[in-house]
Order: structure tokens, then C-alpha cells, then sequence
């Protein structure tokens, strides 16, 4: 593909092999400017390619292309943008792109083969053809592209890539460049005589990918609060308020853990429990009866890029606790006899086997396990 471009413009423009200025080329990122750019797994990079000429021992570019190739992936044909507009200093490149210029069949956006682009760019209307002659090139030419004492730095071109799914160092590429440019002193009488141009610098754009969090809520409250009692024999509810808005719980985001001596922790129980959100409210149920009586238990944030923040409640099982005093005594037995029989709201503290309802089997339940607080493993 490279030879068709230029061994058609060397005859029609009987370009010279005399080697001319090198080309410097640079892939950067349009956020920053740089050629390293740091962004969140799935994101769009916007990138741009610029030219600088080494001298002026010319008058600018006549032709330029390259190679792209994204070690994130394969690269869609639609990578590279289209110049538009009149060409000018500021917007060089639309007089390289056909009808004004001329580029490989695929067009200045590149061939795809395989994974990458191919040929990206074109070249002037150096010969001064006309619409009489060939339907293209039919531009006029502009001279100092990328020339220091010409247009200067020139933009060849702008597009975007896909970060990938997976953190790491990626890396768009530039190879297999080649320029020309017109030589020296040229007035464009007849045509606008070129030469080639060295390959000097080239810059690629390294894309860091990175698991980026959004802004933690942060922990607003609990129920019950952080270090109580859970009172149930089944089915004891916790509901955990985090004031703005929560991501969509995911199996592991939770876990709920026995507090063990030396600051350790059993095993996660957290698939015996539903979990569910209720506006920006996380709601755990123990549904199979998994939390033992007089034990001690943590719910820890596991997912640390969850928009929460970390954290862990502490709580400590008392069967029968009816007043919340982390005590189960005579007292919480006579409230929960004293109370009215039939449905209670799912968090009743008078609903001790947790099956919606107030009957004489919960005072039972709460007689049989009075007694006082139990002591937290040693490290917690």
C-alpha cells in the first residue's frame, strides 16, 4: 500500500531521493497533552498525532503516513477522524484527504488489516491536477506544514481508542512512517517538486488503565446501631443507611463474618443472608437462622470500589432482647407478653423466631435465653 502512494507521486511530481528534514511524530492524549494519560477501565482516550520538521530546508509537508497499532486491541476502522474544513495552518491535514488531496483506496482514516491501520494519511495536490484531469487530488496547495518557520507543529491527525476492561499499561503505536516534503524554493510552477523526508522522533501514547472509584457516601447510621443486639432466632434484620446513592449489591461486596479471639474472623456466612437495597438503604436478612445465640458478629464492606467507603458494624446476638439494652432479663419477657398478639413490622424487636408475628411462642423463646452480655473476642 505504502509503494502505490508513493511511487505515484514520485513520478508525478519527479521527486527528488535527496534526503530532506526528518520528521518528528507524537501521539498524545487531548486531556492532558502528554504522552501518558492515566483513565478508568472502559473509558474513551482522545488522542492526537502531531508533526514537527527538524528545519527549513523545505516548505512543508507534501505527503505523510503511517501505521497505528493499539496493544489494548484491535483498532475499528473508524479510529482516526476525518479532516474537514478549509486547510489552513491551524487545519492542515483536510488538504491531504480526497477530493482535495490524495490517500490509499481505504482513504486517510487508513486500511484496516488485521487488528491494525494501515497508511493513515495522504498527500497534497502537488501535481496541480484538476477536475478536467481526475476527480482528485484537486487542491490547492498549502506550503509550511509542520515547518518551524512556517505553520510550525502541525495536528496530522485526531481520534479516540477504548480503554480496556482489564487494568494495565497499554500503548498506541506509530510505525512505518514516511513523508515528503516540498523541496526547497519550489513556487509551484507547473507542479510543486517533493522529496522525501527522514523519520526522526517518534512518540507513542502509553495508556495506564486503572480501576477508578467513585466518591465514597460514607456510613450514615444503622439499625440496629453499631455494637447492639440482634434478637432473633431467624430471620434478624439489619438495615444499613448510607445517605446518597449505591451501586447495585454484588455477591461479595458484603460479608458477614464471626468475631474470633486475637482480632481474627470466621468464615464469611454472608450467602445465607438476602440483601437487597431499599432506596440508599442496604437491607441483610439472615433467612436461614445462621447467627447463634450470645455470639458476636461483623458486617464488613468487602468491595472497596463500591462508592461506600469502608467500613464494619459489630453486633452481638441476645435472643429475647426486646428493649435493646443488649440484656435479655425478666423485663424484655414481660414486654414482649405484655404486647399485642398478631403481625408486627419486619424489625419488631417483639418478634423473636422472626415469623411476622407476635405469639407466645416468642415469649418463650426470649425466657429461655436470658442473660447478661457476652464478652467481644479479645482484638476486636
Amino acid at each position: 500500500m505504502k509503494r502505490v502512494i508513493t511511487a505515484s507521486l514520485a513520478i508525478a511530481t519527479m521527486a527528488s531521493f535527496a534526503s530532506a528534514s526528518d520528521l518528528n511524530v507524537s501521539v498524545k492524549a487531548s486531556l492532558n497533552d502528554t504522552n501518558a494519560i492515566e483513565v478508568a477501565v472502559g473509558a474513551t482516550v482522545d488522542f492526537y498525532i502531531t508533526g514537527d520538521l527538524t528545519d527549513d530546508l523545505n516548505e512543508g509537508l507534501a505527503l505523510v503516513g503511517y501505521n497505528l497499532h493499539f496493544t489494548g486491541g484491535p483498532l475499528p476502522s473508524d479510529t482516526v477522524d476525518i479532516p474537514a474544513g478549509v486547510a489552513d495552518c491551524s487545519n492542515p491535514m483536510s488538504g491531504f484527504v480526497k477530493p482535495e488531496g490524495i490517500t490509499n483506496p481505504a482513504g486517510f482514516t487508513g486500511t484496516l488489516i488485521g487488528d491494525d491501520l494501515v497508511q493513515v494519511g495522504g498527500a497534497q495536490n502537488t501535481i496541480k491536477n484538476t477536475v478536467a484531469n481526475a476527480a482528485f487530488p484537486i487542491g490547492t496547495v498549502l506550503t509550511g506544514i509542520a515547518q518551524p518557520a512556517g505553520c510550525g507543529t502541525a495536528i496530522l491527525a485526531t481520534g479516540s481508542v477504548t480503554a480496556p476492561v482489564v487494568p494495565g499499561l497499554y500503548t498506541l503505536e506509530l510505525s512505518e512512517l514516511f513523508a515528503n516534503v516540498i523541496t526547497d524554493g519550489e513556487i509551484g510552477d507547473v507542479f510543486w517538486a517533493t522529496e522525501a523526508a527522514g523519520v526522526g522522533s517518534i512518540g507513542n501514547l502509553a495508556i495506564t488503565v486503572i480501576d477508578i472509584c467513585p466518591p465514597d457516601n460514607g456510613l450514615v447510621a444503622s439499625t440496629p446501631a453499631d455494637q447492639q443486639s440482634l434478637w432473633r432466632t431467624a430471620k434478624n434484620i439489619i438495615r444499613i443507611d448510607f445517605g446518597g446513592s449505591v451501586a447495585a449489591v454484588v455477591a461479595g461486596d458484603y460479608e458477614i463474618r464471626e468475631l474470633l479471639d486475637a482480632g481474627a474472623y470466621g468464615p464469611d456466612l454472608a450467602a445465607s443472608f438476602d440483601m437487597g437495597l431499599e432506596g440508599s438503604t442496604l437491607r441483610i436478612q439472615d433467612l436461614a437462622g445462621t447467627l447463634a445465640h450470645r455470639t458476636w458478629y461483623a458486617v464488613i464492606n468487602a468491595n472497596p470500589c463500591d462508592g461506600i467507603g469502608d467500613f464494619e458494624l459489630q453486633f452481638v446476638v441476645q435472643v429475647g432482647d426486646a428493649d435493646g439494652n443488649r440484656f435479655v432479663t425478666p423485663v424484655d419477657v414481660g414486654q414482649i407478653n405484655a404486647s399485642p398478639l398478631g403481625a408486627v413490622a419486619d424489625d419488631s424487636r417483639f418478634d423473636i423466631d422472626g415469623n411476622g408475628f407476635r405469639t407466645a411462642a416468642d415469649v418463650g423463646l426470649a425466657n429461655a435465653g436470658q442473660g447478661g452480655l457476652p464478652a467481644k473476642p479479645a482484638g476486636h
